[in-house]
């Protein structure tokens, strides 16, 4: 008898493989960002507010409501990368309570990993066919892909710049948060303030990485755009 040939079909299992791993990440986020609403106590989010006031920078004769933008930016940064009181971020406080149970254990810690990792930054824009290329400033990362079936890329053109949270979730770079695209005067009003302030704070640690920098110190570019890029 002629031997049974088996043959594997891996595009279509990379694809399925794909859609479980975003069903997993927004899910997981979903959890994360519905906890830190739910269970943490008033004074938590009270303290949470002011420093993501300090932060971003916001001035003296800014209105006490922030805009819709930051607090869409505001909800995943307190839920993603606020420390507090006992200096612990709120979705580590999700695993503990017993959070992300219906994921094994392996894939809890890679997600939870993967948004800890993550952070705001400021991306060029350029077309390649039907996706979006995005290269971050300053970092020496290479560039990244922005599949229109994933980003709101409504309204984007080559050469302006857009400011977004992106994750490698599987193959694809999925975005995390509200994305931001910049006028022209905007962009350079917020590349600006990024670059004096990354420098002056290279100056106190030399070795800072640009990852880590706009994770502690970058959110200033939200009150840039708030303010209408003064400062």
């Amino acid at each position: 008898m002629p031997r049974e040939e088996h043959h594997v079909d891996f595009l279509r299992w990379r694809r399925v493989r794909q859609r479980q791993k975003e069903r997993q990440f927004y899910r997981l986020l979903d959890d994360v960002l519905a906890f830190a609403e739910k269970r943490t106590l008033l004074r938590e989010k009270v303290r949470a507010r002011h420093i993501f006031q300090q932060l971003t920078g916001r001035k003296p004769d800014q209105p006490a409501a922030m805009s819709g933008l930051a607090e869409q930016v505001f909800r995943i940064w307190y839920a993603l990368d606020y420390l507090n009181i006992r200096q612990r971020r709120l979705i580590q406080e999700y695993l503990d309570a017993g959070g992300g149970a219906w994921l094994d254990k392996k894939s809890r810690l890679i997600w939870v990993s993967t948004l800890i990792a993550s952070y705001y930054s400021i991306f060029s824009v350029t077309r390649a066919g039907e996706d979006w290329i995005l290269k971050e400033m300053v970092s020496d990362l290479p560039p990244l892909t922005a599949d229109p079936r994933y980003w709101p890329t409504e309204g984007w053109r080559e050469g302006v710049s857009v400011i977004a949270r992106p994750v490698k979730v599987g193959v694809h770079h999925l975005p995390v948060g509200p994305i931001r695209v910049m006028s022209q005067e905007e962009s350079d009003d917020v590349r600006g303030f990024l670059e004096r302030v990354y420098t002056h704070t290279k100056k106190h640690h030399p070795h800072l990485p640009w990852r880590v920098f706009m994770q502690r110190h970058g959110l200033g570019w939200l009150g840039q755009l708030e303010s209408g890029g003064s400062d």
